[in-house]
C-alpha cells in the first residue's frame, strides 16, 4: 500500500521457482514503520480516504478511535493513528478497479457528495462494511480511498431501510431497547454495567453508541429480566423475586444490588432454581389470584 502510494520506494523481484516478492531498502524501514503505526494530520488521512477536509472534520470522532489533538491549542491539528486509516483501505485492496461505475451501481464518493445522509448514516455505513454487513463489489479508479468503493444501489437502499428500522446489523440504543422489551434508560444501563457489550461512536454515549444485533442475542443467551420470568410463570415480578431468593438465587443487577431499574438474573441460574419448583414440586405449587407461591411445609 504504502509503496503503490509512492511514499515507500520498493522493488518487485521473481525468484527461481516464479514466486514474486517487493523488497524495500532497509534505511526505508523506519518510514515504514512511522507510516505503518505513527500518526498523520487530518488532511492526510481524508486525501488518503478520499474525503474532503469538511467531510473529514465532520466524522473525524464518529469513525476513529485514535483522534487527538497534535498540540494544546484549540487551533491545534487533528491526528489519526496510520493503522486505522491502513484497516480501512486494506477492505478494499483486492477488488478490480472499473474506469465507469455499473449501471446499477453507485460509488461511495458519490452518496458523500449528492445523497442527504447524516454523519451518523456515513458512520454506520462503513462500520457495516468493515463487519462485511454490505460489501462493495469494485472501486472506481479515479477516486482515492474508500470514496472509490462501488456497491449495488439496491443494497445501498435496503441497507439504509434496514437501519432505519432496527433491522440491520448495528442498532441504537433506543432500538435495543425496543428488540429487548425494555426502556432506553434500562437498555443505556445496561451497557453501563457490562452486560450488554456496545461500541461508542464517538465518545459522548448518547450519540453515538452502537450494539450489534449479535450482541442482543448474547445477552438473551446469558440473561433474563425478572418481569419476563414472571409473564412467563403467570405471577407478579414482585412475587417470583422473592420465590428465587428464598431457593438462595439472588439477581446479578437490579435496584437492590446496583441501582439499576430491571431486574436482572443470569439465564441458566433462574431456569435451574424455577425448575424446583416445576419438576418434583410441581403437584404442591399453587397458583391463586396469579402469584407463584412455594409449596406449605
Amino acid at each position: 500500500m504504502l509503496i503503490r502510494e509512492g511514499i515507500v520506494e520498493g522493488e518487485t523481484h521473481i525468484s527461481e521457482k516464479g514466486r514474486k516478492f517487493v523488497m524495500v531498502r532497509r534505511d526505508n524501514l523506519s518510514d515504514v514503520k512511522q507510516q505503518l503505526f505513527g500518526l498523520i494530520d487530518m488532511t492526510t488521512a481524508g486525501r488518503l480516504l478520499g474525503l474532503q477536509k469538511r467531510r473529514m472534520r465532520q466524522v473525524l470522532n464518529l469513525i476513529f478511535v485514535n483522534v487527538k489533538k497534535m498540540g494544546p491549542s484549540n487551533n491545534a491539528p487533528w491526528s489519526i493513528s496510520r493503522m486505522e486509516i491502513n484497516q480501512l483501505l486494506e477492505l478494499s485492496v483486492h477488488l478490480e478497479m472499473v474506469a465507469i461505475p455499473d449501471e446499477d451501481c453507485i460509488s461511495f464518493g458519490h452518496i458523500l457528495r449528492y445523497w442527504t445522509w447524516t454523519n451518523r448514516d456515513i458512520a454506520a455505513f462503513i462500520a457495516s462494511v468493515k463487519s462485511e454487513e454490505i460489501k462493495p463489489v469494485n472501486l472506481l479508479d479515479s477516486v482515492a480511498g474508500i470514496a472509490a468503493w462501488n456497491f449495488r444501489e439496491t443494497e445501498l437502499k435496503n441497507w439504509k431501510i434496514k437501519t432505519q428500522n432496527g433491522l440491520g446489523e448495528w442498532l441504537t440504543i433506543a432500538q435495543a431497547a425496543r428488540v429487548l422489551g425494555t426502556k432506553e434508560q434500562v437498555a443505556y444501563e445496561l451497557v453501563r454495567l457490562g452486560l450488554l457489550k456496545a461500541e461508542v461512536m464517538p465518545y459522548q454515549m448518547k450519540r453515538g453508541t452502537r450494539v450489534r444485533r449479535t450482541e442482543i442475542d448474547n445477552f438473551n443467551e446469558h440473561y433474563i429480566f425478572a418481569t419476563k420470568l414472571a409473564e412467563e410463570y403467570g405471577c407478579s415480578p414482585r412475587k417470583l423475586i422473592n420465590n428465587l431468593s428464598d431457593l438462595g438465587l439472588l439477581p446479578i443487577s437490579g435496584p437492590m444490588v446496583d441501582g439499576a431499574r430491571q431486574v436482572v438474573y443470569k439465564y441458566e441460574q433462574a431456569r435451574e432454581a424455577l425448575d424446583k419448583l416445576s419438576g418434583p414440586l410441581q403437584s404442591e405449587r399453587l397458583l391463586m389470584n396469579g402469584a407463584l407461591l412455594l409449596p406449605q411445609t
